[in-house]
């Protein structure tokens, strides 16, 4: 791994191996044993103090991972989640990381504990694999040290609150030591470990560093192809034939995720479309660019920044390519304002996610540490010193870590470091009891009040009319903003699935048509009039649970319907004053449906409940026995990937009052069957296995050659 200073890359090695191999070993266990002192003594340590920057990992994932562990333990893949938004997928949202391998810890432990070893183990790959890296690009040890330390303090650290970006960014040192060793040596077998590190940001649902990655890796490549000693002088186009046989298998193997991530983003709120500035960086908009500046340096730490600004100038063509990637990434990181921020709208992917000061922690921060690793070894490397410079070595590591190690403390609290449980179990009582009563829930939490949030549905096992996810359904925002009265804003922040009302609901029959049984309301909400139906239930010291009186089933028989042409007709419908949803549907469709024409000139009878017999996430099961025509609704949240059959029959799935589905039966029907495939899955294990199979023909004819 490691190569002697005078070798660049370590192509040639002027000292003996195995002396070089003692000195990493040895660097690399003082590494991981300072990663578990620090785990130990500055991230693990209790504490009271709440940060907002944790807010996700208590009120997203940690209820992701709680649900998908039930899941693996039940030997079935998620693919489809019934708690939240009425029915959303699971495995399409990507964040989740539901394919991720770290998830099968969740088949031996419970949530909080899987997260923590996880938390650990990919610090621990981060640190180790950075020094790796800063290795075999030139360094030092002392300087692979500085580069490791560096790179965990400004993206370990900030990333512990988000394991999603810190599992994806614990591959960027792996990714860079496989491009090096495939174009220095050739070998397929580092070949295959970029391939399969290059996917893996995807698979742990780390959505915008796959795009990042996607700039980086070629970066890199860049880096090392123009520098002769670290491609190891071999010819450039023998290496572009192997990195597009390994950017092929990393696709490949990606695209079980990725595929329907795409798919489902059709239909999410947050597509590819561009984000205004307010909405890119809501909460730094008001700071300025120097500021900013400031905060990304001290970041990274001040003496690390000059290291690297050393190593860019004095790395040759290798460190100007760097230099270039660092200076460009730093200026869009400081998002809107700063010198050359435009370019964030110019480059393809950037200009659709929040907080471009990732681009910093997930990218730069990277470039910057293996910088760093090379600065420090040049300023040591220096005949100057003779016999002193490992004295001298020993003493600048032993400052800079005094500067950096402080850094890592972990201020606030974690799933596995809080004395609160209501961060990780909720209001006392109160979500033992919504699973009780049965039925669907619209849980209006208090803003920043962690007992009481959205997704905790999944932590308890009861469906939530709301949600909290980036790619929520372009149809739940409607559906919420015509139950509100009032068009849901997205100017300072995209809809993430929930809304707040601040005024009487002018819609509240909305919540029948759902089938929401049970309402979580903040004493001074405003919904409550106009809502005479709203029953109390119980008192919950700053909330109160009511029951909607009108809610209908789950799973109804309607005799009429109307018929609707899009999703904008249907919710135009079922808000006209004239509808009556306890004795009618909306159904979107052509006006002549043939399938539905004895329904829409039956009489608008009251609704009749149909049995669900057969309750699975993606599998839903309905007694529909009727002495009439009718459509059958489940009040579930309809979405692509969804089939329906009758008595076995293929029938055509209906899309009903704009949100739910359903199926037109007949006399004599007695079973209609609902399952879930997620569009785009089946092909993406298909596209792994034939990149898989290609690549291992391609390494087979190319080495024997």
């Amino acid at each position: 791994m490691g190569s002697h200073p005078e070798n660049g890359a370590g192509l040639t090695a002027s000292s003996p191996v195995r002396r070089r191999r003692i000195t990493d070993a040895a660097c690399l266990a003082a590494l991981a044993l300072g990663t578990w002192a620090i785990w130990s003594a500055m991230i693990s340590r209790p504490t009271q103090r709440v940060a907002f920057e944790v807010f996700d990992m208590f009120a997203y994932l940690l209820p992701a991972y709680t649900y998908e562990g039930a899941r693996l333990r039940e030997l079935s893949l998620p693919l489809w989640n019934p708690y939240q938004g009425a029915g959303v997928p699971f495995l399409a949202v990507l964040q989740p990381g539901a394919l991720y391998p770290a998830r099968l810890l969740l088949l031996f432990t419970d949530p909080v504990t899987a997260t923590a070893w996880s938390t650990l183990g990919h610090l621990g790959v981060l640190v180790l694999g950075m020094y790796g890296a800063c290795r075999v690009m030139g360094a030092t040890p002392a300087g692979a040290i500085v580069g490791a330390v560096a790179f965990a303090v400004a993206c370990g650290r900030p990333m512990l609150f988000f394991p999603p970006f810190l599992e994806g960014s614990a591959w960027l040192p792996v990714i860079a030591i496989a491009a090096q060793r495939t174009i220095a040596t050739g070998r397929w077998r580092w070949a295959a470990t970029l391939g399969t590190s290059v996917a893996m940001p995807a698979l742990a649902g780390g959505y915008q560093l796959v795009v990042y990655v996607a700039y980086l890796v070629p970066m890199v490549v860049v880096a090392i192809l123009v520098d002769r000693r670290r491609r190891g002088g071999r010819d450039i186009w023998p290496v572009a034939g192997q990195l597009l046989v390994a950017g092929v298998l990393a696709i490949g193997l990606a695209s079980p995720q990725l595929l329907p991530t795409l798919a489902w983003s059709k239909e999410a709120v947050r597509q590819t479309t561009e984000l205004t500035a307010l909405q890119m960086q809501p909460l730094g908009i008001l700071k300025t660019w120097q500021t900013l500046l400031y905060e990304k340096l001290t970041q990274l730490t001040l003496p690390a920044a000059f290291l690297a600004a050393v190593g860019f100038v004095r790395a040759g063509r290798f460190g100007l390519v760097l230099g270039a990637f660092a200076v460009v990434g730093l200026m869009l990181s400081l998002g809107p304002g700063a010198p050359g921020s435009f370019l964030y709208w110019y480059v393809p992917g950037f200009g659709m996610f929040r907080g471009p000061g990732r681009i910093f922690t997930m990218a730069v921060a990277f470039v910057a540490a293996l910088a760093a690793s090379l600065g420090f070894s040049a300023l040591l490397r220096t005949s100057i010193l003779g016999r002193a410079r490992r004295i001298a070595e020993g003493l600048a590591v032993g400052l800079f870590l005094v500067v950096a190690v402080p850094r890592m403390r972990a201020e606030t609290v974690l799933p596995w470091t809080s004395q609160n449980s209501l961060f990780r179990d909720g209001m006392p009582g109160m979500f033992d009891e919504l699973k009780d009563t049965g039925g669907r829930v619209w849980l209006l939490g208090r803003p920043a009040d962690w007992a009481v949030t959205a997704r905790q549905g999944m932590m308890h096992a009861f469906p939530v009319l709301n949600d909290y996810d980036s790619l929520s359904a372009r149809n739940l925002r409607d559906y919420l903003g015509a139950l509100a009265g009032v068009p849901i804003r997205e100017d300072v922040l995209p809809f993430t699935g929930s809304i707040l009302p601040t005024e009487p609901l002018r819609h509240p029959h909305l919540l029948d048509l759902a089938a929401v049984r049970s309402v979580v309301l903040p004493k001074d909400s405003p919904i409550r009039e106009r809502t005479p139906r709203f029953v109390p239930i119980r008192d919950y010291v700053i909330y109160d649970l009511v029951a909607n009186a009108g809610a209908l089933p789950r799973a109804y028989l309607a005799s009429h319907v109307r018929m609707a042409p899009d999703v904008a007709g249907a919710l135009a419908a079922i808000t006209d004053e004239g509808f009556d949803g306890h004795r009618e549907a909306v159904v979107i469709g052509r006006p002549d449906d043939a399938e539905t024409t004895v329904l829409r000139s039956a009489p608008a009878e009251p609704v009749r409940e149909a049995r669900v017999w057969l309750d699975s996430p993606e599998r839903v099961a309905i007694d529909v026995a009727t002495d009439r025509p009718a459509l059958v609704v489940l009040a579930d949240a309809w979405a692509p990937g969804w089939r329906v059959t009758v008595d076995g029959s293929s029938r055509p799935l209906r899309q009903v009052n704009h949100l739910m589905r359903g199926v037109v039966v007949a006399p004599g029907d007695k079973v209609a069957e609902f399952t879930y495939t997620a569009p785009g899955f089946a092909a993406g294990l298909w596209a792994a296995a034939v990149a898989g199979v290609a690549f291992g023909a391609c390494a087979m004819v190319l080495r024997n050659r």
